[in-house]
């Protein structure tokens, strides 16, 4: 039995796309980024060469937007910049999508072990993918391997790393980060992790109380401010009702005090200086010669 294609009644022509740019790119690729590039390289597979301004034409916006979307592109390795002959814009290439791929994931300093590449990582990414609505992609799984080569890492962690970045752009880095992160932080296993995230969630609403009780509910604490904070907290030992209670006797006889001023205010009560009163010294009753000494005046 033969097979044929049947052919086309009328040819709108089609755009030839690597299977890899989907996988990889498409799912978290803004959409005016994806549109700029899509349309290029439909116009150049035509055999056309466009510009910026025919691709901002095209797509019913600024010709800035368009060199934006071609530089996030370029930030991925996907286009290239170079300087142009005819005029004083730069050209842009478009490059391989496999070129990348190979280039990132079979040139390495040293090959990969028969370990790396056994049913061990298998099972695991069978294990994760069991979460995900995007299943962990080839580029994902190699960097991850990578970085697990050596480690005790449960696989439990790593199913929650791919969870916490499941719908993100560069997933898989974003997981090796959130893998070492964890590492630092003395987590080895999912009961550990689930008592450091009740810390952060704890954390967290700790300073939004500070800074509600300063007058700000819905402002975002700074670095400085978790810094003092977390000093009251942890290095003075303050509780979170005693923090307020100050914070409240504080605000009354002063508005809108610093965060400086607050710490200040905690670090004395921690050493147990006393706060310096504003009540100015009486020098009525100094004689001349007092006065003039104290200011270091000689006659």
């Amino acid at each position: 039995m033969a097979i044929y294609l049947q052919p086309e009644s009328f040819d709108f022509s089609t755009v030839q796309l690597e299977s890899l740019f989907i996988e990889e790119f498409v799912p978290h690729a803004p959409i005016l980024p994806l549109k700029v590039y899509l349309l290029g390289l439909q116009l150049l597979q035509k055999g056309q060469n466009p510009d910026l301004s025919v691709l901002a034409t095209r797509l019913g916006t600024e010709t800035k937007d368009v060199r934006e979307a071609f530089e996030y592109w370029r930030d991925l390795g996907l286009v290239r910049f170079s300087a142009s002959r005819r005029s004083e814009e730069e050209d842009i290439h478009y490059l391989s999508v496999r070129d990348l791929f190979l280039s990132n994931n079979y040139l390495l300093k040293k090959p990969l072990s028969s370990l790396d590449r056994g049913e061990l990582y298998n099972e695991l990414f069978r294990y994760v993918n069991e979460v995900l609505v995007s299943p962990a992609t080839e580029i994902e799984r190699s960097s991850v391997i990578d970085y697990l080569r050596d480690k005790d890492v449960p696989k439990e962690l790593v199913r929650e790393a791919f969870r916490d970045h499941a719908m993100q752009y560069a997933r898989g880095q974003k997981v090796i980060n959130t893998l070492r992160y964890w590492n630092d932080n003395g987590i080895e296993s999912l009961e550990d992790l689930e008592a450091f995230k009740e810390r952060f969630n704890l954390r967290q609403l700790n300073y939004k109380q500070v800074l509600s009780a300063l007058g700000f509910p819905y402002t975002a604490p700074t670095k400085a401010d978790k810094e003092c904070i977390d000093t009251w907290l942890d290095e003075y030992a303050f509780s979170m009702d005693e923090i307020l209670e100050k914070i409240r006797d504080i605000t009354m006889n002063k508005r809108n005090p610093s965060m400086n001023y607050l710490h200040a205010a905690f670090r004395n009560e921690f050493e147990g200086t006393p706060r310096k009163t504003d009540t100015k010294e009486d020098l009525s009753q100094l004689s001349d010669d007092e006065l003039l000494a104290r200011y270091g005046i000689k006659r």
